[in-house]
């Protein structure tokens, strides 16, 4: 009971605010007059993505900007969510992952239809020539007019297929890149670093050892000649 009493109290400021457009108290403009007045801020009262089914894929699956906010959003299956966050009417920060749109389907050739949640109210969005949609919101706070710019779509050829059946030329247009569904997916296993391969040591020779020199033998006196005369040839007689 508090919680919606919050909610109601702070939507009610919010539509005070709103003023003449989204922009006006939304992204960065919205943050400075928020800093400026004083006034506190709190989460949007939104669902995070895993809360909200997806349902049909739609043409229109990928990221929009939002050209109002400068903000991008992401369609996907029957919803979308913030890509990245902003303050919505002064008060309310909308985080990423938020949905923002719920309940989208296609109700003829290049028009669909959802609920969005901020603004609290139907939104139409209808292709353009350009490829650009052009989304009317009319909730508690009046008629709003959102003008959204497709910066990568899940599908390419089915949006041009799209533009086609509303009568328009294709529109170029890059892929979204998707993850992985998060039910599904795991980290890579990990890999321990390959063994840093090292320089091959040389054993440090053995000191060559250094000659000792012999000293020359001294003779005994034992083989010393004492001369006691010589014979005829002249050569001396030892004793």
């Amino acid at each position: 009971m508090r919680t919606t009493m919050l909610r109601k109290s702070v939507l009610a400021m919010a539509g005070v605010i709103t003023l003449s457009g989204c922009a006006a108290g939304s992204g960065p403009m919205g943050e400075m007059m928020a800093s400026a007045m004083g006034i506190p801020v709190v989460d949007a009262f939104l669902e995070d993505k895993q809360m909200v089914p997806m349902t049909a894929s739609q043409p229109i699956d990928g990221i929009w900007m939002i050209d109002n906010i400068q903000k991008r959003v992401r369609f996907e299956s029957g919803r979308a969510y913030a890509v990245e966050g902003w303050l919505h009417a002064l008060s309310l920060k909308v985080q990423p992952n938020m949905v923002v749109v719920k309940d989208v389907v296609q109700t003829r050739a290049g028009e669909w239809q959802g609920q969005d949640l901020p603004l609290m109210g139907k939104a139409v969005y209808t292709l353009q020539a350009n490829g650009k949609m052009v989304g009317v919101v009319t909730g508690m706070t009046g008629r709003q007019t959102l003008v959204l710019t497709p910066m990568a779509m899940d599908s390419p050829a089915a949006f041009a297929s799209a533009m086609q059946e509303a009568g328009h030329s294709p529109t170029a247009v890059r892929v979204a890149q998707a993850l992985p569904p998060e039910s599904s997916y795991r980290p890579p296993a990990y890999q321990p670093p390959a063994p840093v391969q090292q320089p091959p040591v040389n054993p440090t020779p053995a000191p060559t050892p250094t000659p000792v020199e012999e000293e020359p033998e001294t003779p005994s006196s034992s083989d010393e000649c004492v001369t006691v005369g010589f014979d005829a040839d002249g050569n001396p007689i030892c004793a």
